[in-house]
């Protein structure tokens, strides 16, 4: 694969929008069981955290046969898309968090993470990438509609900043990706975009 196709199918494939506030979680409790139930090669990563997959990944929470937190990922060539984050009703307002899964998933892969939810983006996910900011996660934001997407790229340095490209109902913010890298690696993230700017600027794509 081209490093073309490589920046296309990680960084421009989906469109996160608004969608206020959504319930997932019985779907994704289903999701795990189901793969329990058909052998799928299981690693405890550490204590009452778990994962399964290669190309659709899961991590998730469990306590005696109990799901109480989990991710949903597809992994790319640059980096893990999330396609959807679910917590127990249960749970709701205590351990574990879903901004301490995301801190276990960057240290247990070392990619950068962009965010999507079945081309929308609800009020819990946004407040989830706050949290991670607050925490001192570097996370940028760039235009995948654009024609020039690798002369987009900002990264974010407050809340309020990061509020601005998550308007409901204003289809001008549809395109507007999040991206989670690790300290280390936020310049890493950087020159894939200066890549792909260099190539727009040059015309060569």
């Amino acid at each position: 694969m081209s490093n073309r196709e490589d920046f296309i199918n990680t960084w421009l494939c989906e469109m996160p929008e608004n969608i206020g506030y959504m319930e997932m979680f019985d779907m994704y409790e289903y999701n795990i069981h189901d793969l329990k139930k058909h052998n799928a090669s299981i690693t405890n990563i550490k204590d009452n955290l778990y994962k399964a997959g290669d190309r659709v990944i899961n991590y998730w929470y469990e306590d005696n046969n109990d799901i109480l937190l989990g991710m949903e990922l597809r992994k790319e060539s640059e980096g893990l898309v999330v396609t959807s984050v679910a917590k127990n009703p249960m749970y709701k307002g205590r351990p574990p968090f879903a901004s301490d899964l995301y801190n276990e998933v960057l240290k247990d892969t070392k990619y950068h993470l962009r965010i999507i939810s079945d081309e929308q983006l609800s009020e819990e996910g946004f407040n989830i990438w706050a949290k991670l900011l607050q925490q001192g996660h570097k996370i940028s934001v760039y235009d995948r509609g654009s024609e020039t997407p690798g002369q987009s790229l900002i990264t974010i340095d407050s809340v309020e900043e990061l509020k601005k490209y998550h308007q409901e109902d204003d289809t001008d913010y549809r395109d507007i990706q999040y991206i989670l890298s690790e300290n280390s690696y936020i310049a890493e993230t950087r020159a894939y975009f200066n890549t792909r700017r260099l190539r727009e600027l040059a015309g060569t794509l």
